[in-house]
């Protein structure tokens, strides 16, 4: 999984907006943020950090916020109990922070729409595919398996490993 460079502005803010948020949900101790090329998110008690797919923060402010608290909210509420009722409650009150409103996709835990207090708003539906990095299956040398690679910035990474 490849790192981001820290000293990016935009990673310093989201730290900032993980440390806030964490103060306001009463976690102790914020997690370090880390910003990868993988396309998930993660939390982990273990390292003490919270993971952000850089793909995130290409979506807007509001959306990688939002990504931030979801994944602020497993430290709030007894994160090996995964999505639930606790869970939700915890993304909703860390939401509420930043003025974010929530609508969750059918099932009831990831996003399907964000709108703030100013009206600025994300939907899934409205992300233009254009806008998200074209993907394709291709061998990686680090890993030494075929991997989905993504294109930004004028070049291919692995989706795994970021080479």
């Amino acid at each position: 999984m490849g790192k981001v460079d820290r000293d990016n502005p935009a990673v310093a803010e989201l730290q900032a907006a993980c440390d806030l948020t964490c103060e306001a949900l009463g976690i102790g101790r914020p997690p370090r943020l880390l910003v990868t090329t993988s396309q998930r998110g993660r939390a982990s008690y273990r390292t003490h950090t919270v993971r952000i797919p850089a793909w995130a923060i290409d979506e807007g402010e509001l959306f990688a916020i939002a990504y931030v608290v979801h994944e602020v909210a497993h430290f709030a509420s007894a994160m090996r109990r995964g999505h639930g009722q606790a869970f939700q409650a915890a993304e909703e009150r860390g939401l509420a922070v930043w003025g974010i409103t929530l609508t969750r996709k059918r099932g009831g835990v990831y996003c399907e729409a964000l709108t703030d207090l100013l009206g600025m708003s994300w939907s899934e539906k409205s992300a233009k595919p254009q806008d998200r990095p074209a993907s394709a299956i291709g061998y990686c040398p680090c890993c030494e398996k075929n991997r989905r690679h993504y294109y930004r910035e004028g070049q291919w990474n692995c989706g795994k490993c970021g080479a």
